[in-house]
Order: structure tokens, then C-alpha cells, then sequence
């Protein structure tokens, strides 16, 4: 859970510098990003699983339009995680990240680019490279 809390605490630093929303602004868009995140990676595990193992299930998947539902649900947990369960404390992750090397920050926002990027162009991949015909 703690590499979730940093990938929130990076997505809402991103949010709070680099594209100047107030905190409480930065607080909720960073809730949202790190659920679609979740959603999008979710979504790309559960394809390829259902591909690999059970076709007819994959084609059921693809054609179900359930994906906006896992949207939804993933938002709604991210909310209850970031709001309910852990309370969203910034200072706590602003000394952890203040105490961190100029290399290691670096890492960290690879990483972040990296989760941010690489889901959503594998599932528009997914979209083109694997068009399942529809069974009957």
C-alpha cells in the first residue's frame, strides 16, 4: 500500500506544480488519476487472463461493456481508500520525498511516467492487435 500512497503523492505533486490547482483541487484529481491508473492496468491483466485461459470469456468481456463499471468501481475505492480508510496526509510523503537523493527522485518520476503512460497505450494496443469476431 505504501508504493500506492506514492504513486498518489506523485500524481498530486504533479497536479499541485506543474499544472497549478489548488490543494484540495490536486488532492481529488490525484485520487482520480492513481483509479484510472488501477482501472486501466485491471482492465489490461483481466484481458489478457480471459485470453490466454478462457477465449469465450474474453470475447463476453470485450463485447460486455463492463469496463465503464470497473471505471466507476475503481474510482469509488480509490475514494474510500485515499478519504475513509487512510486519511491523505501530505506532510507525511513531503518529508519522505524532501529526504530523498537528487537520483532517486529522478526514479520516481520515471516510474510515475512509466505507470502513467504504459497502461493506456497497452490497452490501445490491446484494441488494435486483438479484434475478437463475435461468437454467436
Amino acid at each position: 500500500m505504501k508504493a500506492l500512497n506514492f504513486l498518489w503523492y506523485l500524481y498530486y505533486r504533479f497536479i499541485f506544480n506543474t499544472c497549478k490547482r489548488e490543494k484540495n483541487d490536486a488532492k481529488w484529481s490525484a485520487t482520480l488519476v492513481t483509479s484510472v491508473s488501477i482501472s486501466l492496468v485491471t482492465d489490461i491483466l483481466i484481458k489478457l487472463f480471459c485470453y490466454i485461459y478462457n477465449y469465450s470469456l474474453f470475447v463476453r468481456y470485450w463485447y460486455g461493456n463492463i469496463v465503464p463499471y470497473l471505471f466507476v468501481a475503481m474510482g469509488i475505492i480509490s475514494i474510500g481508500y485515499f478519504y475513509g480508510i487512510h486519511k491523505v496526509n501530505i506532510d507525511d510523503f513531503d518529508s519522505a520525498y524532501a529526504s530523498y537523493s537528487r537520483r532517486k527522485r529522478k526514479c520516481l518520476w520515471l516510474i510515475l511516467g512509466f505507470v502513467a503512460i504504459v497502461p493506456l497505450v497497452l490497452d490501445l494496443l490491446l484494441v488494435f492487435l486483438i479484434k475478437p469476431e463475435m461468437i454467436q
